[in-house]
């Protein structure tokens, strides 16, 4: 809120260039997960993160670090990432808090 207003946010690509296209409205929350989308629309950006700890966990195995590893790694590592799967999938990772992990080293 500024001088009672509430803010407005808007895309602008190119903004400050010759190229400027005209700004485009974007939702109210810049903490939401609607915000970013319509952001990454308006760039041109197809894919949409999954900030879950199920999402991030495909993501990791889908990139090239994972695929950089020996199968005896692998296998090591995915007996963790199915345990944080099974705990804390559906959760986005910035809802955890240091207590969480402390919970689920004990």
């Amino acid at each position: 809120m500024r001088k009672g207003k509430k803010d407005k946010y808007y895309f602008i690509k190119h903004r400050g260039t010759n190229f400027a296209e005209k700004a485009k409205p974007l939702p109210d929350d810049p903490d939401s997960i609607e915000f970013l989308s319509k952001w990454r629309e308006y760039m041109g950006l197809d894919e949409v993160f999954d900030l879950s700890f199920s999402g991030l966990i495909v993501k990791f195995q889908a990139s090239q670090l994972w695929n950089s590893y020996e199968p005896s790694h692998k296998k090591f590592y995915k007996t963790y990432l199915n345990r944080i799967n099974d705990m804390w999938g559906k959760l986005e990772v910035s809802a955890v808090r240091p207590l969480h992990i402390l919970d689920a080293q004990e």
